[in-house]
C-alpha cells in the first residue's frame, strides 16, 4: 500500500497529529491527497466534513443499475443517500 500523503491549504500534514473528527469542512475542501491519504483522512473529519466527503464520492461514481442487483448498487443508490438524509435531518434538529 502507498504511504499516505495529505496536504491541507497547500501544506503537507501528518494526519497522526490530528485527533479523530477534528478536521472541518474548510480543511476537507482544501485537502489534496493520494488514495492512501484520503483513507487516512476520513476518520479525522468532523461530521459535516464527512458528509461532504460522502456526497462528493457519490457524485463522482458511476450510475448504479435501476434496481439494486448487488450490495454495492444498494449502498450507492439507496442506503448511503438515505443515511445522509437522516444524518442531516438529525443535525438540523440539534441546532
Amino acid at each position: 500500500m502507498d504511504k499516505p500523503h495529505v496536504s491541507i491549504d497547500g501544506i503537507e500534514v501528518d494526519l497522526d497529529t490530528f485527533p479523530a473528527r477534528s478536521l472541518g469542512i474548510r480543511e476537507y475542501k482544501t485537502a489534496r491527497a493520494n488514495s492512501a491519504g484520503f483513507q487516512a483522512l476520513y476518520p479525522k473529519l468532523a461530521d459535516e466534513a464527512l458528509v461532504a466527503a460522502v456526497e462528493h464520492c457519490l457524485a463522482n461514481i458511476g450510475t448504479p443499475a435501476p434496481s439494486a442487483p448487488t450490495y454495492t448498487d444498494a449502498l450507492v443508490r439507496d442506503l448511503v443517500p438515505e443515511l445522509l438524509l437522516r444524518l442531516k435531518e438529525r443535525a438540523a434538529k440539534s441546532l
